[in-house]
Formats: C-alpha cells, structure tokens, sequence
C-alpha cells in the first residue's frame, strides 16, 4: 500500500523563540506573583460583642484620605506636652468609611487636661460593640467591614454611633501581613 501525498501544502509551524521567551517570561513572573499574593495571610477573626469602656482622648478631625498626617501633627503635639497617653490610637468615622470620609483621629490620653490649642479633649463613651480584628494590609479593611456589619444585621443588631478603628501596631505599614486593625461598632438590640 502506498501512501500518496497531500496535495495541499503543508506548513510547519515557525517557531518565533523572542516571542516564545517573552511569553515564557511573563508566565514566570505570574505565577511568581500569585505564589507572593497567596503568601500574604489574611485574617478576619470571628465577631464578637464586648463593653468598651469610656475613656479620655485628644482629638482632631478631618478627612480620612489625610488621616495620616493629621495623626502626625496630633502625636508631635501630644509628645511636646506634658500629655501621658492611655491606649492605642484610633480612627472614629463620622460617616460610613471611605477615602473622604468625615473622621476624628483619637490618643487615649490620662490625666486632668481641657481643650489644648486646637485638639479637642472629652470623654468618649463605651458601651456595648461589635468587634472584628483584621489581621493583614489594609486594602482588605472593607471586607472585614462589610462583614461586620452584615454579622450586625444579621443578629438583629444595630448600630447605634460612629465606628472605631483601633490600629494596634504600626499603621504607616498598612501594606503588611501583620498589621492588626480592630474594628468596634457600637450597637444595640
């Protein structure tokens, strides 16, 4: 039996080996990148409900995108005078949180001080909160907020004032995996 040839043409395909490489390349570099973003753990621990006590702060307000140079101006201010602080430094949001949102940066402070220059100075109360602990970069605060608040809902609760972002380590690197932000939202029912 013989085998006749086709009588179309047959192409063998060009190997284009720049295009090849770069392709290889880029197929490296992403999954190189995907085994990073997978390495960064997140944690959004379980909610619960806590009594926050009150406390004494010293505050100033603004929008939350200049969030950190207001909590640098309020620091330098608190470490020129004779302030001790009482805790971790906070965010309370005026409105619901965003990029321009209205907010106040708080420092727990101690002792018997008024109103000091431009900083406010009172006791804000506690109460009963919802808290859920965001372990990971900031970028993923809106996820743990949205399941707060549908934990909230979900458990016949409402919220009754302004939420509360406790960050417990240092926030200028707010990209980290190990960065710890609290979230408190006053609630009732």
């Amino acid at each position: 039996m013989k085998i006749e040839k086709s009588p179309f043409k047959q192409n063998k395909p060009k190997v284009n080996i720049k295009r090849f490489l770069f392709s290889l390349i880029i197929f490296v570099l992403t999954v190189a990148a995907l085994r990073y973003l997978n390495s960064i753990k997140t944690e959004i621990s379980k909610i619960e409900i806590v009594n926050l006590p009150s406390c004494k702060v010293i505050s100033a307000q603004g929008k939350c995108h200049s969030s950190n140079s207001i909590f640098s101006n309020l620091y330098a201010y608190v470490k020129s005078k004779p302030i001790w602080t009482a805790g971790t430094p906070f965010v309370l949001y005026r409105e619901k949180p965003s990029q321009n949102a209205d907010i106040e940066v708080c420092i727990p402070i101690s002792g018997d001080h008024k109103t000091l220059d431009k900083f406010e100075v009172y006791n804000l109360p506690g109460g009963k909160m919802a808290r859920i602990t965001l372990k990971g970069p900031h970028k993923y605060l809106d996820s743990a907020r949205e399941k707060l608040y549908s934990w909230i809902t979900k458990n016949g609760y409402k919220i009754t004032g302004n939420i509360r972002e406790v960050y417990s380590n240092n926030s200028k690197n707010n990209s980290s995996a190990n960065t710890l932000t609290t979230i408190y939202a006053p609630i009732v029912g």
